[in-house]
């Protein structure tokens, strides 16, 4: 059954092609393969000039600018800090609630689904060795002297020496 969007939210009055965070907080995580990176500038959030930022295009044309962060953990993934070489790229893309409010994208590598059936491994076969068998070790009696620990820790005055027992903590 397809749920039929709201023609009254703002989202759908004014659509976007750019990934939010908030988006990803309410579908969940998403994989997408990187189609095309290009640089874009922006005016600063402080008002103070112009910075350049990776915003990638996905297969499915939705958009992200990146920071610094999001930058670095793409890098990660595709082996490479030149955005060229992002084209192809799958990664998993990930709502981040923020203490602000606004939830921020992360991004990690994609990983399998864990119901996904996984390719059988092949592990290379040891040569069988007999049972261990366990081994008898004498315990040493402790040197303690034998006294009553309870009130031989009090001391006079109830202060206690530093053993367990305190009389003032009421159990």
């Amino acid at each position: 059954m397809q749920q039929q969007q709201n023609p009254y939210d703002i989202s759908n009055i004014f659509p976007s092609n750019s990934l939010k965070g908030d988006d990803l907080l309410s579908s969940g995580p998403v994989v997408v393969e990187v189609e095309a990176v290009e640089l874009k500038r922006f005016q600063r959030q402080d008002g103070q000039g112009e910075e350049t930022k990776p915003q990638i295009t996905f297969t499915d044309g939705m958009r992200m600018t990146c920071n610094r962060t999001q930058a670095g953990a793409i890098a990660k993934i595709a082996g490479s800090t030149d955005i060229r070489r992002w084209s192809g790229v799958q990664l998993m893309l990930i709502g981040i609630p923020t203490q602000l409010g606004k939830a921020t994208i992360g991004v990690s590598k994609p990983q399998a689904l864990p119901n996904a059936p996984r390719p059988a491994q092949q592990r290379p076969q040891q040569p069988q060795q007999a049972p261990r068998r366990p081994v008898a070790v004498a315990a040493a009696a402790p040197d303690w002297p034998d006294r009553d620990y309870d009130q031989a820790d009090q001391v006079a005055g109830g202060v206690d020496d530093g053993g367990d027992y305190d009389p003032n903590i009421p159990f």
